[in-house]
């Protein structure tokens, strides 16, 4: 009897844990070339929290390529949409079309989301140089707050998740950009 009692034990242990696993894959079912995020250094969240003028918070932070990104900070619920998007010098653009009149030789950048998925926009821009507006995000490290994590990394790296209502984010990289 003591036999069978710890094989039903063992049994629904397995499928607790095999359910776990599975519930796992799928909440970080990034599609394939994206980068494991689990890799990367968490950095505090805090680090990159600016105050809006009317009291709302931001996460804001900078590449050292000059790439800027921002996303709320403002408590939502898990599913809620944090308004994720970057600018600025942005890599891998040569597959997108220029948007609008070339006004210089720099490749510039947004991504932001419009309904499901992150979109692109690239145009062409006097060289500025890099602008950062919020603390740099260095290459190796990551930041999470909510249901978005941003991670940098080597060859101008930029890969951001957005778990809102299931998978979407963007890889930027020089071996080129992409978005789901």
């Amino acid at each position: 009897m003591r036999m069978k009692s710890v094989s039903r034990l063992l049994i629904g242990l397995g499928t607790a844990a095999a359910a776990a696993l599975v519930a796992s894959a799928t909440a970080t079912a990034e599609p394939s070339g994206f980068p494991d995020l689990s890799t990367f250094n968490e950095t505090p969240a805090d680090n990159y929290i600016k105050v809006l003028p009317r009291g709302g918070k931001t996460i804001s932070f900078s590449t050292v390529e000059g790439l800027n990104c921002r996303f709320g900070a403002r408590e939502q619920g898990p599913d809620e949409d944090r308004g994720l998007s970057c600018d600025g010098p942005m890599p891998g653009l040569e597959g997108i079309p220029v948007y609008g009149s070339e006004q210089g030789q720099c490749d510039y950048g947004n991504i932001s989301r419009a309904g499901g998925a992150y979109g692109i926009t690239h145009t062409k821009q006097k060289c500025l140089g890099a602008h950062p507006a919020g603390n740099i995000l260095a290459p190796g490290q990551k930041i999470s707050y909510g249901n978005v994590t941003c991670a940098a990394g080597a060859d101008k790296l930029l890969a951001c998740v957005n778990r809102a209502d299931g998978e979407h984010g963007f890889v930027l990289s020089t071996a080129g950009s992409w978005s789901f």
